[in-house]
């Protein structure tokens, strides 16, 4: 089973288009935030959600549900496709229904073997994934920063002014550089326990 949650208008051929406003005219209306998800335990292949994370989770509380109820129903090794804006572009603070400035580091922080690693090494990281019972991982390589080609940054690439590690240093310091983040996520452990 694949589902595509928050789908909003853009539902997606071979997967449940999923979403709390009945406008949209979802194949599943559901309340994602507050309510235990209709589905079973470890019965979802894939979740996709592309520009809806970020309007769940106003509350920390939220937050924990939601990605405590996504770890819930996935399969062991299903995956998360997460299409997020950048937390440093006005295409996410113009929008007043994010609720979630979503960061690479703040998902990384629900790895558990990443929690172990900054436990053994005396980092101030929060262990997300130990404290709200969860294994996402971040898929090694899944990480894509889309530009802003309309931003000084994106046309500089363009024009072969500016190198890749040059875009990476800005991205991080300066604000509008990056639109959004994609990335997959894998759930832990990659097999049932016996």
């Amino acid at each position: 089973m694949r589902l595509n949650l928050g789908c909003g208008y853009r539902h997606q051929d071979g997967y449940i288009n999923v979403d709390l406003d009945p406008v949209c005219a979802p194949q599943v209306q559901a309340d994602l935030e507050h309510a235990r998800w209709p589905w079973d335990d470890a019965s979802v292949d894939e979740v996709r959600m592309c520009h809806s994370l970020e309007h769940m989770g106003e509350t920390v509380a939220t937050r924990k549900f939601v990605m405590q109820e996504m770890y819930r129903v996935l399969k062991p090794g299903g995956l998360v496709n997460i299409a997020i804006p950048w937390h440093k572009h006005a295409f996410f603070w113009n929008d007043p229904t994010h609720v979630w400035p979503i960061t690479v580091e703040q998902l990384m922080l629900f790895d558990r073997a990443l929690n172990q690693w900054n436990r053994e090494h005396f980092s101030a990281h929060t262990p997300l994934a130990e404290y709200w019972g969860i294994d996402l991982r971040i898929v090694p390589n899944s990480v894509e920063y889309h530009l802003d080609q309309n931003g000084e940054v994106g046309k500089q690439l363009s024009a072969g002014q500016i190198s890749q590690a040059e875009v990476h240093r800005r991205a991080e310091s300066d604000w509008g550089v990056v639109m959004e983040v994609s990335l997959q996520m894998r759930k832990y452990p990659l097999e049932a326990p016996e």
